[in-house]
């Protein structure tokens, strides 16, 4: 079989034809792909959730008194709410009650004892009186 230049030229031109459509198909799809990201991330919503809290919390403080008083024992009681987001619901409610439950803490140990010193009372702690022994009676006392 003898190969001449035209059916040589022919192959080759068929080679390339076939070579620049897929060429052309990679970068249409590649570009398609592109496309729909860069639309699906302009066009993305995400979704925060906002969850909100209340803790209370108490701790029992005693006035700062001088050595020979006592005071009174004065609870000291505080609540705060507080809000934070998550990516669930549960999440953001959990957060919540974290960052409450610190700030409660946080406010018990910053303000407790100065409110019980200000809110307590001190007194003069009782020196108790020894009793007075009797007298042993001789008798003479008639």
């Amino acid at each position: 079989m003898n190969v001449t230049g035209s059916t040589l030229t022919g192959a080759q031109q068929s080679a390339e034809k076939l070579a620049e459509e897929l060429v052309k198909d990679y970068f249409a799809t590649n570009t398609r792909k592109t496309a729909g990201q860069k639309q699906a991330n302009d066009t993305c919503v995400q979704t925060v959730f906002t969850g909100s809290a209340t803790v209370t919390g108490s701790q029992i403080f005693m006035p700062t008194c001088t050595a020979d008083e006592t005071g009174n024992p004065i609870a000291y009681e505080t609540e705060k709410t507080l809000t934070a987001t998550g990516a669930t619901l549960e999440e953001a409610k959990a957060n919540a009650e974290k960052l409450a439950q610190d700030a409660v803490d946080e406010d018990i140990q910053k303000n407790g004892q100065s409110y019980a010193d200000l809110a307590g009372i001190c007194t003069k702690k009782e020196v108790p009186v020894p009793p007075i022994p009797e007298l042993p009676h001789t008798g003479a006392e008639r």
